[in-house]
């Protein structure tokens, strides 16, 4: 069974942000992609979101030490990917100036 990808306009603005070359994301996305493709419920709630009531959000951590943050939507069998961040990123704060953004 084939899994649709979906990349939302967060997750292309957070990549630009993180300074990622074209290179590196190509290489990372498809790393991504081939670890979710058999299974999309194989990665967990992040906890620091679980903390904060969110539990919608699954996380995928790249060998690069970056967290892809997606929904699996069963119905349409697609992986939605919302942002990406980097382990050395304080999570709260992002989400914080996030909301006050909009």
């Amino acid at each position: 069974m084939i899994v649709n990808f979906k990349y939302t306009e967060t997750f292309i603005s957070s990549l630009k942000e993180l300074g990622i070359g074209r290179k590196q994301a190509n290489l990372l996305l498809e790393k991504y992609e081939k670890h979710l493709h058999p299974s999309p419920e194989c990665y967990s709630i992040p906890e620091y979101l679980q903390d904060i009531g969110v539990t919608r959000y699954r996380g995928y951590l790249s060998p690069e030490n970056y967290t892809i943050l997606y929904t699996y939507e069963i119905a349409e069998n697609t992986i939605i990917s919302h942002a990406i961040i980097h382990q050395r990123q304080d999570m709260m704060r992002l989400l914080f100036n996030r909301m006050i953004e909009r």
